[in-house]
């Protein structure tokens, strides 16, 4: 069974988004658009670093911590035509994979999402454990300075929600 289990946190401070490019394992641009989410499911297409995906993803537990996750590669073009079909706005973002070691046990990956188009402005950083109790071994007190608010289980910085209220509507929105 495929399980997502992650912490989603906003970036503290004023980085540039340069600063990222030269410390990061990696980075690319992705894209993606929701074809549709009802009862606690929705299902994604994703263009990422040349490949195309298909996602499925269930319902977050209570805490939004936890929840069920099927990822499958597709054929490119197929993606391609799925976007058609895409509710809502595309999400386009670039996203940086920066492992921090040495401040815990084990080594842990941040995904860096800076965010384009609609939600531009937005930066959403996710933490991801193999298990729920890695979770505990995340300890608070040596997270990176650039590590700012938790925002895990706010449904509004999930890529879903942004899609249907992005991030440059929510002042008008209130």
């Amino acid at each position: 069974m495929g399980k997502e289990i992650e912490r989603k946190f906003l970036l503290k401070g004023k980085f540039k988004e340069s600063y990222y490019s030269f410390i990061a394992e990696s980075y690319n641009r992705i894209v993606q658009g929701y074809l549709g989410d009802e009862e606690g499911r929705s299902v994604r297409v994703r263009l990422s670093a040349g490949k195309a995906f298909i996602t499925i993803k269930g319902m977050s537990s209570d805490d939004g911590l936890v929840r069920k996750e099927f990822e499958y590669e597709i054929p490119k073009m197929d993606a391609i035509e799925m976007f058609q079909f895409v509710k809502g706005f595309t999400i386009d973002k670039t996203r940086y994979l920066i492992e921090v070691e040495g401040l815990y046990e084990k080594g842990y990956l941040f995904e860096i999402d800076f965010f384009r188009g609609m939600n531009e402005g937005l930066v959403v950083i996710e933490v991801e454990f193999d298990t729920e109790e890695d979770i505990k071994d995340f300890n608070e007190n040596e997270k990176p300075e650039w590590l700012g608010e938790e925002v895990t289980g706010i449904s509004k910085y999930y890529n879903l929600q942004l899609s249907k209220n992005p991030f440059t509507l929510w002042k008008k929105n209130l």
